[in-house]
């Protein structure tokens, strides 16, 4: 058999299998809220109102992020309506994309070896698996960084001037569809990783193929139309967007998303499980080449794993700084550190004291998993909760019984990576089995009963909290009360006061006739009484929120 053809018959058959565990029942669990909720919701608006310029979020200006997901999403929405697998398709597919992009490339450079354990280690390891199955920005960016950092990557290594062009129009295109997805770090990542490759190895040639006139003039084609037309349609936009949600973000505490600088550390050992035993000797032995490529000791091979090192090393130390820090910032750090762990995976025949070690931290990372598993439900006083009793009872099980195994297996290379396969593809769909039920926080259920009873005429509130999943679960704008939250910033730029309202002008609007659905907090529902809604029944609730009815 050929080497093309059996690197196409591999490729087929991992994407095949990822494509399946990604997509494996992906509409099952109702929309994560808030996320989930807010970015369906933005999109339904942008159909319904037919503007897909300027951003809303239940009718409210909202520039907190650039629209080309909410753009994407508007298509599902077009095509398929407000379907929860149908709000997942573009992160699995995204998700898809990065794996295939990651076999190319760590086919051309390490084999057909290192591309299969590199893409599965991907694949499924815990965090990116969760990332294709949510629909948040993050997968969406770290796919076009990490595409366009591939492409860049190979246009670097292309002698043919065809193709080095073609490679480097990926490159630009995918700069700008990041930056269209979440701002500024979509060209400020990969250009700084660029930077520092050239600066360390001492080579200007990046540098001037970063900076080529026409895949510029191509970037900013694609990337500026909708700043400018959106500065032109809101004239507070430029300082907002700009000013407030990227500088102040990065440099100050205003987001309230404040974490110490370690915080990524334990996200990256557990997010990338059950593959973490996997990643201490290739990445000591990476920063031992970045050491020595600082003393101006790099050849070929060592520039290469060189840009991987430094993708990583940058991006993880560009977030551990930032003052505002969330889980999801850290996923493009996680295809480098694949393409790292690959040629590694892929060794035929490691030494027995390697074996013995990896054996040793991966039967520490299974028993850490049984033992965490239940104490993290105990926190959390989910431990006794019968719909989740046999899924962690299974976990531990299943994680001591692996941890034993891998143990037994310390000699046998091909069966500790077969082990480290066969616990993700019983992790992964049982995280996905019991997401909604950690979560707990759906207003699916009160949405439907709603859906089923209300009028044309009749109106919905959401009192003292903004539920971002009740507008999309009912296709309509909701009054607001007592909340500014997120959306303080539009609310200041134009008036919403007809559905954005303080409950004494609610308890002024409910007296004027009308029957209002009122979905709210147990804890906060007493509060309508003070106000003076005295007639309200209760129509239905959940273990945290209920929902009554009033009016005529």
């Amino acid at each position: 058999m050929s080497s093309n053809r059996f690197f196409i018959q591999r490729f087929v058959l991992v994407i095949a299998f990822l494509g399946i565990l990604f997509t494996f029942m992906i509409g099952a669990r109702p929309l994560s809220a808030p996320d989930e909720g807010r970015y369906t919701e933005i999109a339904r608006e942008m159909v319904e109102s037919g503007d897909y310029v300027t951003p809303r979020l239940n009718g409210v200006k909202y520039f907190e992020k650039p629209p080309l997901m909410y753009w994407m999403t508007s298509l599902s929405l077009k095509i398929w309506g407000v379907d929860e697998a149908a709000m997942r398709f573009w992160p699995a597919l995204l998700g898809l994309l990065g794996c295939m992009g990651l076999f190319f490339v760590a086919g051309r450079l390490y084999g057909v070896q290192a591309a299969t354990w590199s893409t599965l280690a991907l694949g499924t390891n815990l965090l990116y698996y969760a990332h294709t199955r949510l629909l948040i920005l993050d997968m969406a960016v770290s796919t076009w960084i990490t595409l366009g950092l591939f492409s860049f990557f190979m246009a670097t290594r292309e002698e043919k001037c065809g193709e080095r062009r073609w490679y480097l129009g990926g490159f630009f295109v995918m700069m700008a569809l990041a930056v269209l997805t979440k701002g500024l770090i979509g060209a400020v990542l990969p250009g700084c990783v660029i930077l520092l490759w050239a600066l360390v190895c001492r080579d200007l040639t990046p540098i001037k193929l970063a900076f080529t006139p026409w895949g510029v003039a191509l970037f900013f084609l694609i990337a500026t139309p909708w700043h400018i037309l959106a500065a032109q349609r809101n004239p507070e936009f430029l300082h907002f967007y700009f000013i407030h949600e990227h500088f102040e973000r990065y440099l100050t505490t205003a987001h309230s998303r404040y974490q110490p600088f370690w915080f990524f550390i334990p996200i990256i050992a557990v997010g990338w499980m059950p593959w973490s035993a996997f990643l201490i000797v290739p990445l000591k032995d990476a920063f031992v080449k970045l050491g020595e490529a600082a003393k101006g000791r790099v050849d070929a091979s060592g520039k290469n794993a060189l840009f991987f090192t430094l993708w990583f090393a940058f991006v993880f130390l560009f977030f551990s700084f930032s003052k505002s820090k969330l889980i999801p910032y850290i996923l493009c750090v996680f295809p480098p550190m694949a393409l790292l762990v690959g040629p590694f995976l892929a060794t035929p025949h490691p030494s027995l004291s390697l074996l013995r070690r990896q054996a040793v931290a991966l039967s520490f990372t299974c028993f850490l998993i049984a033992v965490a598993v239940p104490i993290a439900l105990f926190t959390q006083d989910l431990l006794a909760s019968r719909e989740l009793q046999p899924l962690w009872l299974s976990i531990v099980l299943v994680m001591a019984l692996a941890g034993a195994g891998s143990l037994v297996m310390r000699a046998y290379w091909p069966g500790l990576r077969a082990l480290s396969v066969l616990i993700s593809c019983f992790l992964l769909p049982l995280l996905n089995a019991s997401w909604h039920l950690l979560e707990g926080r759906s207003i699916k259920p009160l949405a439907e009963i709603i859906n089923a009873h209300i009028r044309p005429q009749d109106r919905v509130v959401a009192h003292d909290r903004y539920y971002q999943d009740l507008p999309p679960y009912i296709g309509q704008r909701v009054i607001v009360t007592n909340w500014k939250g997120e959306l303080t910033f539009g609310m200041g730029v134009e008036d919403v006061s007809a559905w954005m309202m303080p409950q004494e002008a609610f308890a002024q609007l409910y007296h004027q006739g009308g029957r209002f659905y009122i979905v709210s907090r147990k804890t906060s529902a007493e509060h309508l009484k003070k106000i003076g809604l005295t007639d309200l029944k209760v129509l239905g609730e959940t273990e945290q929120d209920v929902l009554l009815v009033g009016g005529d």
